[in-house]
């Protein structure tokens, strides 16, 4: 479908972001990036004039807060809360005001995964559809919850979209958090053994699919609503992922499977929040989008 004027984009050098921007790119669409230097998304005043001046036809709301232990600690705690919460609030009340079609990033933290119990070592195949109901378990998590439910009870024409665990090429933003495969390349070389968590499941996503993924949601006719957008597979433990990355990295770096117990982290985190998508574009395999993207790195394997 046609969209009849630009997108505004918010956290546009993240690495979500930058992602969006280069997939789109071979459409027609015009894209207006911004970041937290160019738009503010806490202040309302701000929003509300931009998006008077700039006339969207669809918000794409990818800035976020991401630091899951730093929010914990109080005054954090208000920065996360203004950017999860308060911003998608001001985001949803401006795109109904001027008319424009809202798409909102959310994550599978704002469940909890008590009650699906997964046995270590196998792929997740139960988890939550996009009718369930949220019940976050740490700090991160609640204000992610509370921008969702801001954006459900403002209304309007918006799609809720939870995805989990991204990775793919990292984004311009001084903020930056380096993904999970980032990580494990790197610690790969300085330890000589890694000790990773296999009783915390999820789904990982490869970003340059999921940005394709969005696209698709508004050039073809979806219904407004919630999605859970990952890659096709099943849930798997942050040590089975790693094993995944080794393999295809000709990494041989041992690793040992250990309990989330064994870490000390400021925030909870949940056991299995595997997404089960009922709706909306698919995405492809785990493997294929963690293939794309290992051969897009130079000699992972190299010291």
């Amino acid at each position: 479908m046609p969209l009849e004027g630009p997108i505004l984009l918010t956290g546009a050098r993240g690495s979500l972001g930058e992602q969006i921007q280069e997939i789109w790119s071979a459409t027609r669409i015009k894209i207006i990036a911004t970041d937290r230097a160019e738009l503010d998304i806490t202040n309302l005043e701000l929003v509300d004039k931009l998006v008077a001046e700039l006339k969207p036809a669809v918000i794409v709301n990818a800035a976020a807060y991401n630091n899951v232990d730093g929010a914990e600690d109080p005054a954090l705690y208000q920065i996360a809360l203004a950017v999860n919460a308060t911003g998608p609030t001001n985001l949803a009340l401006t795109a109904k005001k001027y008319g424009a079609k809202l798409i909102h990033l959310s994550t599978d933290y704002v469940f909890s995964g008590v009650s699906n119990p997964v046995t270590v070592g196998e792929i997740a195949t139960i988890g939550y559809k996009e009718t369930a109901n949220p019940d976050p378990i740490n700090a991160y998590a609640r204000t992610k919850f509370l921008g969702e439910e801001a954006v459900k009870e403002v209304g309007g024409e918006y799609y809720l979209v939870r995805s989990s665990r991204l990775f793919g090429p990292l984004g311009s933003s001084p903020d930056v958090k380096e993904s999970f495969v980032h990580l494990m390349l790197r610690v790969a070389r300085e330890r000589p053994l890694l000790k990773l968590v296999n009783d915390e499941w999820g789904c990982p996503t490869y970003t340059p699919h999921l940005a394709t993924a969005l696209l698709s949601l508004l050039t073809k006719p979806y219904p407004f609503g919630i999605y859970h957008l990952v890659n096709a597979g099943g849930g798997l433990t942050w040590y089975d992922f790693a094993k995944k990355i080794f393999a295809l990295a000709g990494i041989t770096t041992p690793i040992e499977s250990v309990p989330g117990t064994v870490y000390s982290r400021p925030a909870s985190r949940p056991g299995n929040v595997t997404l089960i998508q009922t709706r909306g574009p698919k995405l492809p395999s785990l493997d294929q989008g963690l293939s794309e993207f290992i051969h897009l790195l130079p000699n992972p394997s190299s010291d």
